[in-house]
């Protein structure tokens, strides 16, 4: 600052008596290699109680030395003294907060933001200084009654009369009850009747305490005031007190041609030198301080998404009894409640956050406008969050697909009995062997439920006649309950369940019972071989042929019974056979080879005491890598479901990657589309912008509602897709579920969204809604208020 001006400004400044004043104002616009001054050397002061008229033609520089006056435009030169404040030295939103609480504007043409009624429009001032929206439509409504405008309060304003939109403009101009009312050409679009009407109201308001300034070319206007400065070519050449008596001969001197006052204080020149008007960027600014202003814009967005959740989570919970209220009048009570136990709690988050504050607008009052502005573009805002409702709907359908059909196979490979078991049998080529000693060490370790061992051999079935070759694995019924066998007809070895059932047929029933020397289960693989109703055979006997004595190792067997090379099963089992007769208490649903389980006890008796294999049963899964390590260290190897489970979660990790990926391209032309959205939306409400700073809006706060609104729109497109994934997703189960029942299977569900991944969604949906608002909210923050209330 001007060491000589800031002297003068200081020494005024001890006068309490004036409002506003300018020192050595100069103001020139840049316009390609032109420089144009518009304002040249203006020395002015405003007093308490003043009605100070500024006159002169259009184009003289009236508006420009208000808008200095205001805050709204830094002088190239000069100080602005505003209620023993000086402007000068404060950025924008530090002017913009001096306004929105010392300072009321009327403009010639009305602004208004148009998602707004005329009441909420009035109100707006005091959400600016932090008041409760309900106490601002309260005051509003007070002083649209003053003004005899509470007929039209749920009116949009654009409805109403021109000289209606002035009373109103008025309203909100007063709602803050300011010491100083600044009115630009305020009856220029009035009728004359109108026109007189409202400056009536500015010498009632005046008289009443309150100074009132007003910029106009009409000289019927000069008896309201107090004082009239004359203006032309960007200066002030003449001051003028108005009584009643000298009104008509000072309209007729304003009426002849303005001479300049040579002697009126200025410093000598008009255009300001260019050294004065814009400093270089040093290397502080550039390489210290825009990266710390980086890392704090990162810090405000991130703390600013966090505030929104909790914060739409309330204000959904709020207006759902509220509106559950209108319908059932006893909700409201309850509403009220629960709405004002919310409020409580989040007004100490708030506090520790410095969330609310007296000098800025609640974030509640944001999701209203931003909403109001969404619904009042309904068609757009709905093309948009459908868009990205599309685009998430597609990832989480994909996604939930690779997730559901992942249960799916993991569902059919085993259950969490399944999950516990470890099947342990000895490594080729070792000499190592299962027997009851080496049961007895697998019982002992820590963790181990059970131990169901399996003994296998080659061997032949006769059934009536009809003899083929067989796989017989003998086991206790727990062997077969554990491994998840489905079984079809009759019961696992229990020859009690089988006669309660008359499943005993009648062949077996004229048989001796000492010719009954044990029970088996067969698969469907030997039914069909033998040309029979799986029914018919339960309760029925057949034969079972074994070698009495195994002369190889029981490895080597299995490999020789695998080959299906039937000389050399023959010559294993060609001595000393046994043949018993089985009673066939059930048929299973397993293999595709012919398979008998038989009772352990009966290869045990016949001098089979080495087991082919043992299913080892865990107490819990975390004990299962410490028994497989320990079973291994003793020369066995182990395998376990959850290998194959593994695999498969691996496998499908990578799907849903892939799936992901053609998601989240999907997603990002959504995302253009909203980013084309609040594009068009910034420019569409350029005016609004300027307006909403003019009258105190702060940048941050000017973000935030861009960001909201940005941020509504993700969150809603992110909880609409997933719920059309979701639906889509049950759909395509459903269609598969007919077929299935069709072909004689169950219900069949593809599809499966985990709780973090809706999380992981919404979060994301979010995310874009930020990505897609920073450009527009960033760029909203940027804008002149003059140039944007001019914007066309």
């Amino acid at each position: 600052m001007n060491d000589k001006n800031s002297d003068l400004l200081q020494t005024e400044q001890n006068n309490k008596n004036y409002v506003v004043k300018g020192v050595n104002l100069y103001k020139n616009y840049n316009i390609r290699n032109r420089t144009i001054p518009v304002i040249k050397g203006i020395n002015i002061k405003i007093n308490r109680g003043d009605f100070v008229i500024i006159f002169g033609p259009s184009g003289c520089g009236k508006t420009t030395l208000i808008n200095l006056l205001l805050g709204l435009e830094q002088p190239t030169l000069g100080t602005v003294g505003f209620l023993d404040k000086d402007l000068s030295s404060m950025d924008a939103d530090q002017r913009a907060v001096f306004r929105k609480q010392n300072v009321g504007i009327v403009y010639q043409q009305p602004n208004w933001i148009k998602s707004l009624s005329v009441v909420e429009n009035v109100a707006f001032p005091l959400l600016l200084i932090g008041k409760e929206e309900s106490d601002s439509n309260e005051e509003a409504l007070m002083i649209l009654d003053k003004l005899n405008m509470n007929l039209w309060k749920f009116y949009n304003p654009t409805e109403l009369s021109s000289g209606q939109q002035q009373k109103v403009a008025l309203s909100r101009a007063l709602i803050t009850n300011p010491d100083v009312i600044f009115a630009d050409e305020p009856t220029g679009n009035l009728d004359y009747k109108s026109g007189e009407m409202l400056m009536k109201l500015f010498t009632e308001l005046n008289k009443s305490g309150k100074t009132i300034v007003i910029i106009t070319h009409n000289l019927g206007h000069l008896s309201f005031a107090k004082r009239v400065f004359q203006m032309f070519d960007g200066k002030i050449l003449n001051k003028f007190e108005v009584t009643t008596k000298n009104v008509y001969s000072l309209q007729q001197k304003l009426l002849t041609p303005p001479v300049e006052n040579k002697n009126d204080g200025r410093t000598g020149y008009d255009t300001v030198p260019k050294s004065l008007e814009k400093k270089k960027r040093n290397f502080k600014e550039i390489f210290i301080s825009k990266p710390l202003a980086f890392l704090k814009s990162i810090k405000f967005h991130l703390f600013n998404v966090f505030q929104f959740i909790p914060l739409f989570i309330v204000y959904l919970v709020e207006k759902t009894f509220e509106y559950i209220g209108r319908i059932i009048p006893g909700v409201s009570r309850i509403s009220k409640k629960i709405s004002n136990g919310w409020n409580n709690l989040f007004d100490k988050l708030h506090k520790i956050s410095n969330y609310k504050n007296n000098s800025s607008i609640h974030k509640e009052s944001l999701f209203n406008i931003s909403l109001k502005n969404l619904y009042i573009k309904g068609s757009r805002s709905f093309i948009t969050i459908g868009g990205m409702a599309v685009g998430i709907g597609f990832i989480v359908l994909l996604v939930s697909v690779g997730y559901g059909v992942e249960r799916l196979v993991i569902s059919r490979i085993g259950n969490l009995d399944r999950k516990k078991q470890i099947e342990t049998m000895p490594a080729v080529s070792s000499n190592i062997v299962l027997n009851e000693e080496t049961l007895t060490d697998f019982r002992n370790m820590t963790g181990v439920t059970n131990i169901l061992p399996l003994i296998s051999i080659a061997g032949k079935v006769n059934y009536n006649n009809s003899i083929t070759d067989v796989v017989a694995y003998g086991v206790d019924s727990e062997y077969l309950e554990k491994s998840d066998i489905r079984l079809i007809e009759g019961a696992i070895f229990s020859m009690d369940s089988l006669s309660k059932n008359n499943l005993v047929g009648k062949a077996f029933a004229a048989e001796e019972e000492n010719s009954i020397t044990g029970n088996a289960v067969l698969n469907l693989a030997l039914i069909r071989i033998f040309g029979i109703d799986s029914s018919s055979i339960v309760g029925n006997y057949i034969e079972l042929e074994f070698p009495e004595i195994i002369n190889k190792d029981e490895t080597e067997i299995s490999e020789i019974i695998t080959t299906n090379n039937q000389s050399e099963i023959n010559d294993v089992l060609e001595s000393n056979n046994i043949k018993i007769n089985y009673l066939v208490t059930g048929v299973i649903d397993e293999g595709e080879n012919p398979i008998i389980y038989i009772e352990l006890d009966n290869l045990l008796k016949c001098g089979y005491n080495e087991y082919s294999q043992v299913k080892i049963i865990a107490d819990n899964l975390e004990d299962i890598n410490g028994i497989r390590q320990h079973v291994e260290a003793s020369g066995f190897t182990t395998i376990s479901i959850l290998d194959t489970i593994n695999q498969v979660e691996n496998l499908f990790k990578n799907l849903r990657i892939g799936l992901g990926i053609v998601g989240v391209v999907a997603l990002t032309i959504a995302s253009l589309g909203m980013f084309n959205t609040l594009t068009v939306s910034l420019l569409e409400r350029t005016r609004e912008i300027g307006l909403m700073k003019a009258i105190g809006m702060q940048s941050k706060e000017v973000y935030n509602l861009f960001q909201i609104e940005s941020m509504i729109m993700g969150i809603l497109g992110g909880i609409l897709g997933i719920f059309f994934g979701f639906i889509i997703g049950k759909l395509i189960s459903l269609i598969l579920s007919v077929i299935s029942i069709a072909s004689g299977e169950g219900l069949i569900d593809v599809t499966y969204i985990p709780v973090n991944f809706a999380l992981v969604v919404i979060f994301m949906s979010i995310g874009v809604g930020v990505i897609t608002g920073y450009y527009p909210a960033k760029r909203a923050t940027k804008i002149s208020p003059l140039d944007a209330i001019r914007y066309e």
